[in-house]
């Protein structure tokens, strides 16, 4: 009835602005519409496994929900509500029910808004206790018993991804369940990280990113290491070898900062959420470095902007851009790294007062994803005293990863409403 048909409109909304969190745009969904909408997910769900079933009059497909409730699960307002609404059970359901040889598109969805619920506490556990201890889950017996043993063998069987969406991980949703498991257990993680020596603590920087800036990324790695600072990127020779969510936090582990690039992409990520969290957790040393040009510490930036808050950051965006990369090496987070020796390239690109960059984005370089990395000529004013200093040399040791950007049509769900 009525019910269904605001759970509807709020589907339709959420394909659109379901992940933000800025107050202006923010859909917050009450309680009965968002268990109107697990309900229909649920019947789409059940359909699966046979006869078509209908609620409130319609024969839900799973693609028709499924997307808008991803979309409602990146931002960390809706996260509680969606999980006392019940939208595990059949999001686990979904997992259990995938056969090799099937399309993966529902199951995949299915896999990221796990992913993102686990990122509240409370939302973690309660997934927590349903996969590892369903025979004590209170829902009347709906848990299913056997999600740890379907996620494993997804783990290992490790499908391809149809959606593009699991980049941060190769293309992988094997991975991606890995880094679900490890996000509902990760107690593992921070106790290896307890034995380290301190020494072990303080190895490198290491530059989290999403791969929107991927090229920045590495030309910020490249001017850290021409000033003999070892930097852990996950594209640099060595630097990824095995699990990647081992790797991860051996990276985050033995790093004595952690910069992190901040973009709205990055905030949306769920990968660069887990970084961004888990070096938090362990109390590293975090800066951010802003690549976005109309950057404002608002309540749109939602976690990371927690995260962040109170950090004194640093703008490479404008024309001081250089200015500010010597501040920057200036920091005591990064003064503290023991410096080592690096081979600059013969293809050394010398940035003199001819050649000076107008933003640390190569001026050549269609940013594609987002207006936001443009070049900004305001608002970068260094947050330090001035230091003078030579950036004059960009190291090119690593080669440039070259990685297919997809186009704004290819953000949406192909699932449409009824």
């Amino acid at each position: 009835g009525f019910q269904v048909l605001v759970a509807r409109a709020t589907m339709a909304l959420a394909n659109l602005k379901g992940r933000e969190e800025n107050d202006n745009t923010l859909i917050v969904a009450k309680a009965e519409v968002l268990e109107t909408m697990v309900l229909c997910l649920d019947s789409a769900v059940e359909s699966l496994q046979g006869e078509k079933r209908m609620y409130g009059g319609v024969i839900w497909t799973v693609s028709m929900v499924l997307y808008p409730v991803y979309q409602l699960s990146i931002a960390d307002v809706h996260k509680p509500d969606l999980v006392l609404s019940g939208v595990v059970t059949p999001l686990l359901k979904l997992v259990c029910w995938w056969g090799e040889g099937q399309d993966t598109q529902d199951l995949e969805w299915a896999l990221l808004t796990l992913q993102q619920l686990a990122f509240d506490v409370t939302c973690r556990n309660e997934i927590a206790a349903m996969v590892f201890h369903p025979e004590e889950c209170d829902n009347d017996g709906l848990c299913p018993v056997d999600s740890l043993s379907r996620l494993q063998a997804i783990a290992e069987l490790d499908p391809p991804s149809m959606l593009g969406r699991t980049r941060d991980t190769g293309g992988s949703l094997g991975q991606l369940v890995k880094n679900i498991l490890g996000r509902l257990d990760e107690a593992d993680m921070e106790e290896q990280y307890l034995l380290m020596d301190e020494q072990s603590k303080s190895q490198w920087v290491m530059i989290s990113y999403n791969w929107d800036v991927q090229q920045q990324a590495k030309a910020l790695a490249d001017l850290l290491q021409a000033e003999g600072i070892p930097v852990w990127m996950d594209i640099l020779d060595g630097c990824m070898q095995g699990d990647t969510l081992e790797a991860m936090a051996d990276a985050v582990g033995k790093a004595g900062v952690v910069l992190i690039l901040v973009t709205l992409k990055y905030k949306e990520s769920a990968n660069c959420r887990r970084e961004a969290s888990y070096a938090h957790d362990l109390k590293k040393p975090i800066v951010p470095i802003i690549l976005e040009s109309n950057y404002k510490a608002d309540g749109s930036w939602g976690w990371l902007g927690l995260i962040i808050a109170g950090k004194l950051y640093y703008n490479l965006t404008g024309e001081k851009w250089q200015d500010h990369f010597q501040e920057l090496l200036r920091a005591p987070e990064i003064a503290s790294i023991p410096r080592k020796t690096y081979k600059r390239a013969s293809t050394d690109l010398e940035l003199d007062g001819s050649q000076r960059r107008r933003s640390l984005l190569p001026s050549s370089q269609s940013t594609g994803d987002r207006a936001g990395l443009m070049i900004d000529k305001g608002n970068s004013s260094p947050r330090r005293g001035m230091h003078t200093g030579s950036t004059s040399v960009v190291a090119s040791s690593h080669p440039t990863s070259t990685t297919p950007r997809r186009s704004a049509s290819q953000e949406m769900y192909p699932g449409s409403l009824p």
